[in-house]
C-alpha cells in the first residue's frame, strides 16, 4: 500500500506559457481536487523549479482530473543535466494516474501534456511515496451516502443528491516498531484533515484504482501479547473532491 502525502510542488517555483489567469497554477496543488487549472491550448508544458541547494527528492508523479491524453515527464539535477525521462497515455478524466520511478535528487522538472481541447489538470503531484506495511486480508471497502433523503406527509421522498463517497479500511498487523514510528509520523502530518493520494493496490491499479482522500481514523497501535515490540493497527480513509 502506498501513500502520497508529502507533495514538493508546493515550494516549487511554477510557470507555464499557456496558464490561464482565471484557473491558475496553484489549483495543481491545493487541497480541492475539483478546483482546476487551466491553458489555453491541447498542448501545455509546465516548469517547475527548486532554487539551489534546495533541491528535492522525489520518487512519484501523481495527476488526477485531467482530460490531457498524454504526458511527458523530465527531471533535471542542479547541473541543469536530464537525468529522467517518461512519457505516459492518460486513461481517464476521472482517474488518479500514477508514475513511480527511481528516487532521485532533482532540482527542475518538466511535464508536457497534450489532448484534443484546451488542457485542464486538476492534481500535480511530485515527491516520495511511504510505503505501509502489508495489511491484513478482508479490508474493508465501502460506500458512504452523503444526500440525506426526507419524507412528506405522505411518504414522499425527496432531498438533496450528493456524491457518494468511497471509504476504505484495512488492519495492520504485527508492525514493528521502524513501521509503527512510520505510521504514528504519517498519522500527525496529516491528521484528519490533509487530502492526499492513496493507492491500496499498486499491482492491482486497474482493478482497485488509486483515490484522493483524507485519513479519517487512525486507531492507536495495541502490543501484541507476545514477546518483543509489535503492534496492531487500523487505519480508515474517506474519498473528498
Amino acid at each position: 500500500m502506498n501513500i502520497y502525502y508529502k507533495n514538493r510542488i508546493k515550494t516549487a517555483s511554477l510557470n507555464s506559457p499557456q496558464s490561464d489567469l482565471v484557473m491558475p497554477l496553484n489549483n495543481l496543488y491545493d487541497d480541492y481536487l475539483g478546483l482546476l487549472a487551466g491553458f489555453t491550448g491541447s498542448n501545455a508544458v509546465i516548469t517547475g523549479v527548486w532554487p539551489f541547494p534546495e533541491s528535492v527528492f522525489v520518487s512519484s508523479l501523481c495527476i488526477g482530473l485531467t482530460n490531457a491524453m498524454n504526458y511527458t515527464l523530465a527531471l533535471f539535477d542542479v547541473n541543469e543535466e536530464q537525468i529522467y525521462s517518461s512519457g505516459q497515455k492518460n486513461t481517464g478524466f476521472n482517474k488518479i494516474e500514477i508514475l513511480d520511478f527511481p528516487g532521485m535528487m532533482v532540482e527542475k522538472f518538466i511535464l508536457e501534456l497534450s489532448g484534443d481541447e484546451n488542457i485542464t489538470l486538476g492534481l500535480l503531484y511530485l515527491g516520495d511515496k511511504l510505503e505501509l506495511p502489508r495489511f491484513s486480508p478482508g479490508p474493508a471497502y465501502n460506500h458512504d451516502f452523503t444526500s440525506e433523503a426526507e419524507r412528506s406527509m405522505g411518504g414522499y421522498a425527496f432531498g438533496l443528491r450528493k456524491t457518494r463517497l468511497v471509504t476504505f479500511s484495512a488492519g495492520f498487523p504485527r508492525v514493528d516498531n521502524r513501521n509503527r514510528k512510520i505510521i504514528e509520523e504519517y498519522m500527525d502530518e496529516t491528521l484528519n484533515v490533509q487530502p492526499h493520494v492513496i493507492d491500496p493496490y499498486p499491482e492491482a491499479r486497474e482493478e482497485f484504482p488509486p483515490f484522493y482522500g483524507t485519513l479519517t481514523h487512525g486507531f492507536p497501535g495495541t502490543k501484541r501479547a507476545e514477546n518483543g515490540f509489535y503492534w496492531d493497527f487500523e487505519l480508515e480513509w474517506m474519498e473528498c473532491k
